[in-house]
Formats: C-alpha cells, structure tokens, sequence
C-alpha cells in the first residue's frame, strides 16, 4: 500500500484539491473506526481537530474481480 509522507500529503490538500480516502465498508459502518481513521486523515492534513478548508471525500471500496471460473471477488486494493 502506498504510503504518504505527512509534508506531501500536506502539501497536496492545499492546492485546493480534494482528499478522497478509501474505506472498507466494515470502517464506513463502525463509528469507532471511522472516527479512527477520521481523526488520522486530520492529523495528516495538518491538525487532528478541524476539517475546516479540507474537502474529504470518503468512499466505500467498491471493487470487484472475476476469476477465470466466473467467481467474483471483492477486490481491495494492496490486499490479496
């Protein structure tokens, strides 16, 4: 999984541009890990408290492959 240097990821939001963030939906749906993550994703933009000036979009990963036996499987990216 590709990691973010916190100066980077600092620099990148502040150009205007939103931060998307993809979750499994067992973080979406668990109020103790959203916030979890949440307060990591504020930590990184430059202070763990406030959203203010940050457009974050997060999203429910919501990939999916098909084998060669025409099995699908829920695809999350940097795990296999």
């Amino acid at each position: 999984m590709e990691k973010h240097t916190g100066e980077s990821f600092m620099v990148s939001s502040k150009i205007g541009a939103p931060v998307r963030v993809s979750i499994p939906a067992s973080v979406a749906y668990d109020m103790d890990k959203f916030s979890k993550v949440h307060r990591g994703i504020l930590e990184r933009l430059g202070c763990g408290a406030c959203t203010s000036g940050h457009d974050i979009r997060f999203e429910v990963i919501r990939n999916f492959t098909i084998d060669e036996k025409l099995n699908i499987i829920e695809a999350i990216p940097g795990l296999r």
